[in-house]
Formats: structure tokens, sequence, C-alpha cells
């Protein structure tokens, strides 16, 4: 029984050492390529797509009311951001694909650059907001 408790501690002295590696990565950044957002005009949707949206009853929203409204509309980029353990970047792809089968335009969830259902929580504040503004010459990684 003795000699299964070095081995024990040698494997837990591994996993320790292996997931402090893996939490302390980062990934590189290029400040001369920080430059301005793509558009930082906000369109508005034209008056009859404002009628339209103006018309819904927020209480009781048909699935014809998200697919053929709220979807053409002016909708917020969603930013889904994976945990750094490598399978939960698969969550985050089904929760996309949750969101696309409400109703939800997959253009303004996936990253605008390489398509990327969610985007690595190694990736620097600057490269986040520039990814947002859809400002994809910023990004330093294809897949991080």
């Amino acid at each position: 029984m003795t000699a299964t408790k070095p081995g024990r501690a040698w494997h837990a002295a591994l996993l320790v050492l292996l997931v402090a590696v893996a939490g302390c990565a980062t990934q590189p950044f290029d400040n001369a390529n920080l430059g301005s957002a793509a558009s930082s005009e906000t369109v508005a949707p034209d008056r009859r797509l404002q009628d339209r949206l103006l018309a819904l009853d927020p209480e009781h929203i048909s699935d014809a009311g998200v697919r053929e409204v709220l979807a053409k509309g002016p909708t917020p980029r969603i930013m889904l951001l994976h945990g750094g353990v490598y399978p939960v970047h698969l969550i985050m792809y089904s929760f996309g694909q949750f969101l696309t089968g409400m109703g939800y335009p997959e253009a303004k969830i996936r990253d605008p650059g390489n398509g990327d259902w969610s985007y690595s929580p190694y990736l620097r504040t600057e490269q986040l907001a520039a990814s947002s503004r859809g400002n994809t010459s910023t990004m330093a990684c294809d897949r991080c």
C-alpha cells in the first residue's frame, strides 16, 4: 500500500503542473495593428422595418415575429467566450447553434475574422474589442 502513495503524489503533482501551465497561456499582440473600427456607425433599419419592430408585442412574440422581423432588425453582436479547458469550446458551439435555431442571426454570433463560434479567453481585451467592432486585422491568431 505504501508503494502506491508516492505514485499518487507524483500524478497529483504532474496534474497540478499541467493545469498551472495551461492556465498561464496568453496570445501575442501586435500594437502596430490597432487601427480604427471598420464601421463605428449604427445603421438604422428602413422605415417599414422600424414600424414592424415597434408593432411587436414583447409579451407575445411568435416564431414568425422572430424570424421575419427581429432577425432582420439591428441586432447586437454576441461574443461567446469559451473556457480555457479544451472541450468547453464545444459547449459554446452548441449554444451558438441554439441561438441561431431560435432565430438570432448567425453572422452576429460567429467571429467575423475566421468564422469560429467562440473566442478564446486568452485573447487580450484589445483584440476582443476590435473583433466586436468588426476590425479583424488586430487578431493575432487564427484559432486560439
